[in-house]
């Protein structure tokens, strides 16, 4: 399980030891998330890093020509180091335009700071910022996932522990949950950036990442509608698959928290969102649990799978056999047709095929079926019944 370190170089220049550092290129990256401190006291550099650190350059054992300074910008754009802070006034009096140009390039900020600053009193305000928001940033998610998987009864002190991480229940606020299938999220090297764009979308300080999965608390101060919330989800899943290659990514957001009705089940109706989204393709990568179809919402409510094969059987039986026995689409091809509202020239170019043989498909369901759809209450059944054997078969796939 991964949980944010949500520090940032802005966050750091806030200090009270920063009043007198500049910054002086890069500026573009002071967003980046900083999780910890290394001094920089040669050119080698790469064996003592790991990525987001920020890079303090003393300067007594590193090479002060041009080109040399452009290639350490370049390691700490490679190594994502998230800045450089340089002590000017022992060995760095003034910078060269080409590093700085290089900086401003790749949006890696170069910060000066006054030799006279001891570098112990810094490392060690850096290093209580860090830990104590660290702290509570990672109590505050561990306190959703506590609520989440029910560890302990006491939802009082985790809301106490959301709270000091930053979190404000809103108006009305909800349990958001995105999914990949391309890889474990968990085992990504870019989970803290990750992490760090879907808070800063989202407008959240609380979210973790659990192996596929990644979880957060939002909301909106908006009581007519969340389509802010749903927004942010679109703008997410597009950022991560340009910035990350995460293509199949999903996200859904659960029902609203109120008193009668927890964290926990607006988890639960989440991810039975991400389901749906997997089991009934409507060409939406984002959905919200309040928008689906009443009777997937009853589905998932369902654990007896032998009744709700028998609502599919009983409407669709005899046009499965068929598909089985010759290979044939006819269900799908129902499925697109009660998509398209019954329009038959609409799904012929849905499925790619001629009219001629949309036609003739669709005499030969309404003759297996017994009915051409047209009474309200059969097609009724035969959309539903269609919903039952779509979730059954992802139930079966899911085991």
């Amino acid at each position: 399980m991964v949980f944010l370190y949500y520090i940032t170089v802005k966050d750091i220049l806030e200090l009270d030891i920063a009043k007198d550092w500049k910054v002086i290129a890069g500026d573009g990256g002071l967003s980046k998330t900083v999780s910890w401190f290394y001094i920089c006291q040669d050119d080698e550099i790469t064996p003592w890093v790991q990525g987001r650190e920020l890079m303090i350059l003393y300067g007594s054992g590193v090479k002060r020509d041009t080109a040399n300074l452009v290639r350490i910008v370049d390691i700490c754009a490679e190594h994502q180091i998230s800045a450089i802070l340089v002590l000017i006034g022992h060995y760095f009096v003034e910078l060269p335009n080409e590093m700085l140009d290089e900086a401003d390039r790749l949006d890696v900020p170069i910060i000066t700071m006054p030799a006279s600053i001891p570098i112990g009193t810094v490392t060690k305000a850096v290093a209580y910022m860090l830990l104590s928001e660290r702290h509570y940033l990672r109590r505050g998610s561990e306190a959703l996932r506590d609520i989440i998987y029910g560890y302990d009864e006491d939802e009082r002190s985790h809301f106490n522990a959301i709270e000091r991480a930053g979190y404000k229940l809103r108006q009305r606020s909800f349990v958001a949950v995105m999914r990949t299938h391309d890889r474990a999220l968990s085992e990504m090297k870019d989970t803290q950036h990750i992490l760090t764009d879907v808070c800063n979308v989202l407008n959240t300080p609380i979210a973790y990442i659990q192996k596929n999965r990644i979880v957060a608390l939002t909301g909106t101060d908006d009581m007519n509608s969340v389509r802010p919330i749903m927004d942010a989800g679109e703008r997410l899943v597009a950022l991560v698959a340009e910035k990350y290659g995460l293509k199949n990514m999903y996200f859904a957001l659960g029902s609203q928290i109120n008193p009668k009705n927890t964290i926990k089940s607006s988890y639960r109706d989440a991810v039975n969102t991400v389901r749906a989204i997997d089991a009934y393709p409507v060409n939406k990568r984002c959905r919200n649990y309040a928008e689906l179809p009443a009777i997937i919402k009853m589905l998932f409510r369902t654990d007896d799978r032998d009744f709700v094969r028998s609502c599919y059987e009983q409407e669709l039986g005899e046009i499965i056999s068929y598909d089985q026995k010759h290979n044939t689409e006819l269900l799908l091809t129902l499925e697109r047709f009660f998509e398209e509202n019954c329009n038959a020239s609409h799904t012929a170019d849905k499925l790619y095929i001629h009219r001629n043989t949309m036609n003739n498909r669709m005499r030969l369901i309404f003759d297996i079926l017994g009915h051409d759809c047209s009474d309200p209450e059969k097609r009724f059944a035969a959309e539903n019944a269609i919903y039952c054997y779509k979730y059954l078969n992802m139930q079966e796939e899911q085991k």
